[in-house]
């Protein structure tokens, strides 16, 4: 049996918006407290940490409003975090962020943890609307 099947769509966005304020709060005191390490210009640091708060929002609202089993929501997410995912690596790419082991360690693993959950939210949303066509 597959362990992602009862997994409702309000409980993936919970995850999603939980994760979110882990990554602003993580954000916010890179920018803070350890720019020495990341070198975050503040450019970069607001478009990314506008994308992330739009991207939280988001997920919050879905938890709260949305039925337990719609898929639309969880395909929305699930290429919002990949986008933010490659906005990550051209943010390192093009120098807004200084790639030390420090960063490098930070965001792969973010990247990591981020990608999983898109690759959730992609599947759950794939079987949801596989179901619904079924019936």
């Amino acid at each position: 049996m597959d362990p992602i099947r009862n997994i409702a769509t309000g409980t993936i966005c919970l995850l999603d918006a939980i994760g979110g304020l882990l990554t602003l709060f993580g954000l916010s005191a890179s920018y803070l407290f350890f720019n020495e390490h990341f070198g975050w210009t503040l450019g970069c640091f607001q478009i990314v940490i506008w994308y992330v708060l739009l991207l939280n929002l988001f997920s919050w609202f879905n938890f709260i409003f949305i039925k337990p089993y719609k898929y639309i929501p969880l395909f929305i997410l699930s290429i919002a975090n990949l986008g933010y995912c490659l906005a990550i690596g051209i943010a390192i790419k093009a120098a807004c962020l200084v790639a030390t082991p420090i960063t490098t360690a930070y965001f792969l693993i973010e990247t990591l943890i981020i990608l999983s959950l898109a690759v959730l939210e992609w599947k759950r949303a794939r079987q949801i609307k596989n179901e619904l066509a079924a019936h």
